[in-house]
């Protein structure tokens, strides 16, 4: 493994490479439509709930449970 060196002497930060956010973007809609296909799923073969973790990125997990119909919008989205 190579040395790690302070963040002052490494060069100029990478920038994001053309396409990255779009990218980012349809790699949250295919994990909102795996995560709602696959809790649907399961609540359909009788388990009683779902938890989903967040890490404080709450969109994607409001999303699943909007898509679940298990909230509308205005509870998903207080204040907004």
């Amino acid at each position: 493994m190579a040395p790690s060196r302070p963040a002052h002497t490494r060069g100029p930060a990478a920038q994001p490479r053309p396409g990255a956010e779009r990218a980012a973007r349809g790699a949250q809609a295919y994990g909102i439509d795996l995560g709602t296909r696959m809790c649907r799923a399961l609540l359909d073969h009788g388990v009683p709930g779902v938890h989903l973790y967040t890490l404080n990125l709450e969109a994607s997990a409001l999303a699943i449970l909007e898509n679940l119909g298990l909230v509308n919008k205005a509870q998903a989205r207080p204040g907004c």
